[in-house]
């Protein structure tokens, strides 16, 4: 057998390998441009600072109430007694003594709130939005709140997405104009074509009041593409180095 011969079935072999490589680059190339496209579709929040819709507040007895006619926020349903829940102007109105305007991480002209008892129906309630469609992956999301109140404790918090809770604060305390940040993170296995984001408060005493500002979700992938393709990429070169 000649050295030309041999030389080029060698070259053949490395053309044929060179192919097989490149055909399952392009295979792995497309899988994850098409999990990209999948996962990196996001939800949005409609109104996330509730600055959009009409609102109406009034005073009576030191006590804050929200007229249901007039408390229509875009892209939010309150479900549970909404004459106690509306939108506070935070420069203007008295938030049981202290202006919301004082309220750490609340921005913009409104905040959202609101007012309990420890009587049914108005010892919880629940406002929601209906998201759209959203892609695999995990969804982080956060809640900024303010507390006021005659009542030292007994005021919980709690975030739930598409029907899972994913974050619960309990025991708060009204009194001290306690404010901070509820965060959680709920993990979508695969697509949703829709799906549902809600803000929960409950009291154990009476005269509560929590307002809430500046929700946010983020989202991430399962795994990363970047990271994948990666991967992708070393798993071929130490392939390529076996068979050469």
């Amino acid at each position: 057998m000649s050295y030309d011969f041999l030389k080029f079935s060698r070259n053949h072999e490395i053309s044929l390998t060179n192919i097989r490589l490149h055909m399952k680059l392009k295979h792995i190339l497309l899988s994850t441009a098409a999990f990209s496209t999948l996962a990196s579709a996001q939800v949005t929040i409609t109104n996330a600072g509730f600055e959009l819709g009409n609102r109406d507040v009034a005073e009576t007895d030191g006590h804050y109430t929200m007229d249901s006619a007039n408390n229509s926020l875009t892209g939010w349903d309150t479900t549970e007694d909404s004459i106690r829940q509306g939108a506070f102007t935070r420069a203007s109105n008295i938030f049981y003594g202290t202006q919301l305007s004082t309220a750490p991480n609340f921005t913009g002209t409104y905040a959202f709130g609101h007012q309990l008892n420890n009587t049914s129906p108005t010892n919880s309630m629940t406002t929601t939005q209906t998201l759209g469609a959203g892609g695999a992956g995990f969804y982080t999301v956060s809640l900024n709140y303010f507390l006021r109140g005659f009542q030292t404790t007994g005021v919980g918090i709690n975030l739930v997405m598409n029907g899972t809770t994913i974050a619960s604060l309990s025991n708060l305390n009204p009194t001290s104009n306690q404010s901070g940040t509820i965060t959680g993170v709920y993990q979508a296995t695969s697509a949703f074509a829709s799906g549902s984001l809600s803000f929960n408060t409950t009291s154990t005493n009476s005269d509560s009041v929590v307002a809430y500002d500046n929700m946010t979700v983020t989202h991430s992938l399962v795994p990363e593409p970047s990271a994948a393709l990666l991967g992708a990429f070393g798993a071929l070169a130490l392939l390529r180095r076996r068979r050469a």
